[in-house]
């Protein structure tokens, strides 16, 4: 009996041995699983956020874009044509003699306009007049109706009569 109870003990325990190793075989082998699944969904995870990414930029690219149509289209529905530029030189001519100040001006060179550029006509203005006159009538000319830019302002004198010479652009259709 001591000898069947022995065999039967061992055999148990060989059973019972082979079932702990299948059990953590199959517990490693889950593991590994759940890690090679984890690290896919983790990838797929990564690669919704960035098509999330790209899709919210592309919203906003077409948002600024539509934006930019919008602003593009009043500036050049507020841009004279060529013909209104004469309505530009009376400008000029009406805020010089508001301000007092002896005025000379010239249209320039004309340069045609490009898909994203506007055409613009240079010109030349000579001022002669107090300081403040011709601070003001800068302020004037800047807030005009047309759009205008500067390329150089050159003043001399003093306050009580200074001198200057201002070539810019004005934009047109």
């Amino acid at each position: 009996m001591a000898l069947g109870f022995k065999k039967t003990l061992v055999i148990n325990l060989a059973v019972m041995a082979v079932l702990v190793l299948l059990l953590v075989f199959l517990i490693a082998q889950t593991a590994s699983d759940i890690n090679k699944k984890t690290g896919a969904l983790q990838e797929a995870r990564n690669q919704t956020v960035g098509r999330l990414q790209i899709a919210e930029a592309v919203a906003t690219l077409k948002k600024e874009g539509e934006e930019a149509e919008e602003q593009l289209a009043y500036l050049e529905s507020r841009l004279p044509i060529q013909e209104q530029l004469i309505e530009f030189t009376n400008d000029v001519n009406n805020l010089a003699k508001k301000r007092e100040l002896d005025m000379g001006f010239v249209f320039g060179q004309e340069v045609a306009g490009e898909e994203t550029k506007p055409s613009y006509l240079s010109f030349t203005i000579t001022a002669r007049g107090t300081l403040a006159n011709w601070l003001n009538f800068l302020k004037d000319l800047e807030g005009n109706r047309h759009f205008i830019s500067f390329d150089s302002i050159n003043l001399a004198g003093d306050e009580k009569s200074v001198q200057s010479l201002i070539k810019g652009k004005v934009f047109y259709q």
